[in-house]
């Protein structure tokens, strides 16, 4: 309490801008603005990938440069007032606006809390009722079937309902490409490779994740469609689930829903 106090009354109003710099710079939000802020620039790829990069090592490379400045330019002007911040010090120190301490937090600040912290303080619901709902979702999530070797068949099914050994309708092949029902694109770029026809990089991006994932219904069957199934868990993080020893299915699953959770922790700093 007397540490809040004297960075209320103690603070210079002036410095006041150079402080709010110094923690912002640290932040999540910095991180995710100049994502932003580097693709429009072209200092990263659009279509790169980040989740093998710590962006904070990537940040301080930047620091004191025109982009890392546009950065926290922007984000002063989109999130921030510090002129009415710097106004409202003011008058707490000068005792026009009257301040009350209390213990415990507020109610917006049990909001921020719960916000920055929710793993830390835990879900709203009971973690066993999370992994049940997940598990039912994930069982019930549709996937498509394509065969890698021929192409000539197709087949959409419920994850929980695919065969154990299931094999191309046509030409008996187990080169099975798992992908979204409605991924079109990958569907006609997966026929116009084998009909050896010249892909896009776009085109040929979309065979290359189809035939990875191809690869992994090779030596994991069933249960590679499965891990295919989770929002956001590609064959690359596939793989390293699979990979993995599991004594239950169970096991497994949870390992799974973690991936998804990193992916919906994560996601806001790929997509533009």
């Amino acid at each position: 309490m007397e540490f809040l106090k004297e960075i209320l009354f103690q603070t210079k109003p002036e410095f006041l801008q150079t402080y709010l710099e110094a923690g912002l710079i640290h932040s999540t939000l910095f991180e995710w603005k100049f994502v932003h802020v580097a693709k429009r620039f072209g200092a990263i790829s659009r279509g790169a990938e980040y989740g093998k990069v710590r962006l904070g090592k990537i940040i301080d490379s930047y620091a004191g440069s025109p982009l890392f400045k546009e950065t926290l330019k922007e984000l002063e002007t989109e999130k921030l007032d510090i002129e009415k911040a710097i106004e409202i010090l003011k008058k707490i120190q000068k005792k026009e606006i009257k301040l009350i301490f209390s213990q415990g937090l507020s109610p917006l600040g049990k909001m921020g809390i719960k916000h920055k912290f929710g793993e830390v303080v835990g879900p709203a619901k009971p973690e066993a009722e999370i992994f049940n709902l997940f598990k039912q979702r994930l069982y019930n999530t549709s996937v498509k079937m394509i065969c890698m070797n021929c192409g000539k068949w197709e087949k959409t099914f419920i994850v929980e309902e695919i065969p154990k050994n299931l094999r191309c309708g046509s030409c008996y092949a187990k080169l099975l490409a798992v992908i979204h029902p409605k991924a079109i694109q990958t569907e006609k770029a997966i026929k116009k490779k084998l009909k050896d026809k010249e892909l896009t990089l776009e085109e040929n991006a979309r065979f290359e994740r189809a035939r990875k994932s191809a690869d992994l219904f090779i030596v994991y069957g069933k249960k590679a469609a499965v891990a295919l199934a989770a929002r956001g868990v590609g064959p690359v993080a596939a793989r390293r689930v699979l990979a993995k020893f599991y004594r239950t299915d169970d096991d497994f699953l949870r390992d799974l829903l973690q991936a998804e959770r990193q992916f919906i922790k994560t996601r806001k700093y790929w997509n533009t």
